[in-house]
């Protein structure tokens, strides 16, 4: 497997039991050494991989890094499906702590009223950690704390930004390892092209917050 011994990834997996050899530190799950903001993703959209770059730079800004693993080291598939909720980047401190990190670019307009952006990130957060959830119980992988990236094209309205971290705050009552961060970059045309989420259709939402499972250590 791509990474180590301890590690299950991309293939098939017959007896249905995907990643129960996953150990976390010290077990042989072997990644790579940090090359602050290494990525290789599985969407190569240069906006989209400067994006996940630039996000694990500020996850693991300040902490020893000892090793990292990128998305597609992370993959694991069932009867040759991958399955949703991959993180796009993980690593390892020194002190033996695991971080995942999730990173989206929310297709939010300058022109969405206070409702739609807090209705679209709404969405996508809880679409992130459902799915990252899944991907935890697959890979039997345990980190210590999941991080859910968003990149925002502006800055949020404050009525917006906070019903998204009171949302994140009772995802939190269910599985206190995810945590939420709302960033602007310095230069958003790094990761916004022009007209970005200009003519995204509005998706029904699958997921709700009872979707969410309730996890204990």
């Amino acid at each position: 497997a791509p990474g180590g011994p301890g590690f299950v990834g991309v293939g098939d997996d017959p007896t249905g039991r995907w990643g129960e050899e996953f150990q976390g530190p010290g077990s042989g799950f072997c990644g790579t050494q940090f090359q602050g903001g290494r990525s290789e993703s599985l969407n190569d959209n240069p906006h989209n991989v400067r994006a996940e770059e630039l996000a694990l730079e500020v996850c693991a800004g300040g902490v020893q890094v000892r090793r990292t693993w990128a998305e597609t080291e992370l993959v694991c598939s069932v009867d040759g499906r991958v399955l949703p909720g991959t993180p796009d980047g993980m690593f390892e401190s020194w002190e033996g702590e695991l971080t995942c990190i999730q990173v989206v670019r929310v297709p939010i307009l300058p022109s969405d009223s206070v409702s739609a952006l807090c209705s679209i990130l709404s969405r996508t957060i809880v679409t992130k950690v459902v799915k990252s959830q899944a991907w935890l119980r697959a890979m039997h992988c345990a980190t210590s704390q999941f991080v859910i990236f968003c990149w925002l094209p502006f800055h949020l309205p404050a009525a917006a930004a906070a019903d998204a971290h009171a949302l994140m705050g009772r995802v939190q009552g269910r599985d206190p390892r995810f945590r939420l961060m709302l960033e602007v970059p310095s230069c958003p045309e790094e990761l916004f092209p022009e007209k970005f989420a200009s003519g995204v259709a509005q998706r029904e939402e699958r997921y709700g917050e009872g979707d969410v499972d309730r996890w204990s250590a």
